[in-house]
């Protein structure tokens, strides 16, 4: 009797934390995209479910959109081929990681990044749109030909419950404010 008591206290506990953390890497690696390392849109999806979740709930909530959208990369992959190509949006992707430290950065499309401020995050917004706006320019003038240039559009809209009914009007309007 001591033997299997010992044993269900031991090993049983062993087995459900191998469990735990075998699910907690998997939901892990499936929220990141493999190419730039930033997440996914699986990890997007729920995170603006649970935006649009809060505005149905009537919650005070306060979020920024910034969308991203890298220029020439089918240029680049035409001209220098694919792994350039993914090279490009690698660089991308961590140059607009290193603009948003602690905060995640999404890769939504092809060549599109999405990043959410929320919360006080998100009354900041500004101070993140004139460094962002500041750095992509020096980022673009820095570049001199087409193989190692970063040109990334960018456009920002912040949630105004006066105006905005729900997350896509507030993604469209940075969307629209890109080009």
């Amino acid at each position: 009797f001591l033997l299997i008591t010992l044993f269900l206290c031991f090993f049983i506990p062993n087995v459900r934390f191998k469990y735990y953390q075998s699910l907690f890497f998997t939901q892990q690696e499936r929220d990141i995209d493999a190419l730039t390392g930033v997440k996914n849109s699986i990890a997007y999806r729920r995170v603006v479910d649970d935006i649009s979740d809060a505005l149905k709930r009537n919650d005070t909530i306060h979020f920024t959109v910034f969308v991203f959208d890298v220029n020439k990369l089918k240029e680049t992959n035409d001209l220098y081929g694919h792994s350039y190509g993914d090279e490009l949006l690698v660089r991308s992707a961590r140059l607009i990681a290193s603009l948003f430290p602690n905060i995640d950065v999404f890769r939504t499309g092809g060549d599109e990044f999405t990043v959410i401020l929320r919360d006080n995050y998100s009354m900041n917004a500004f101070k993140y749109q004139e460094t962002v706006k500041n750095k992509l320019e020096d980022i673009k003038r820095e570049s001199t030909l087409l193989l190692n240039e970063t040109s990334i559009a960018f456009g920002c809209a912040t949630y105004d419950p006066k105006v905005d009914n729900d997350y896509i009007q507030v993604y469209s309007k940075a969307d629209a404010l890109m080009y």
